[in-house]
């Protein structure tokens, strides 16, 4: 759920780069926290890896490269438009990263893993992922590799937790009422954001 939080409150503020720019502190704090909830996601789902099992605490020490960032970034936003630019840059840079993780994670799962349930699992996230997720990694991780415009990279952004509800229901992860509070606080969230920006646009 908090994954989802994150992709909505990313999609919603790029508005805001666009026009207004009031929410730029917070989509330059979004990235760097969604990327790090996707390294968790990784560890965690569909099947929690080995090494997380033996050491609990990796799923917090993965989050503390992205607080990092986090402060280094908005520090960065009170100077010059080439220090913003680098410091989104490497926002971009670790994004890709932990999507990079996740998909090798998936993969990993999808070919090695004991459980039948989980290899299918697995698949059906993999291809969610790369459908969503691949576009922002070829036009921003692999820089000039190729063009994509910004609104069709947020709108294949959608399709991943919609994979994710399917995978949940099809396969009986969770019970249906996490899967309707999953789904719920995603479409809350972009609607909060995006009513926000709404009423600043319009005065």
């Amino acid at each position: 759920m908090l994954l989802c939080c994150g992709v909505a409150l990313i999609m919603a503020t790029t508005f805001d780069l666009w026009t207004t720019h009031y929410l730029v502190r917070l989509w330059s704090a979004a990235v760097p926290y969604t990327a790090a909830l996707i390294v968790v996601f990784a560890i965690l789902f569909p099947s929690e890896l080995d090494i997380a099992t033996r050491r609990p605490t990796i799923r917090v020490l993965v989050v503390i490269p992205a607080v990092l960032l986090g402060i280094w970034v908005q520090l960065q936003i009170i100077g010059s438009k080439t220090q913003i630019n680098e410091a989104w840059q490497f926002g971009y840079i670790y994004a890709g990263l932990a999507l990079t993780f996740l998909l090798l994670t998936l993969a990993g799962r999808g070919l090695f893993s004991i459980s039948p349930a989980v290899r299918e699992q697995s698949r059906v996230v993999f291809g969610g992922a790369i459908f969503s997720f691949v576009p922002f990694l070829m036009s921003n991780l692999v820089l000039g590799l190729i063009n994509i415009d910004v609104s069709w990279v947020l709108m294949a952004f959608l399709f991943f937790p919609l994979v994710i509800a399917y995978s949940i229901v099809q396969y009986s992860v969770l019970d249906t009422g996490r899967v309707l509070s999953f789904s719920a606080t995603y479409g809350i969230m972009a609607m909060i954001v995006v009513g926000g920006y709404s009423l600043i646009v319009i005065g």
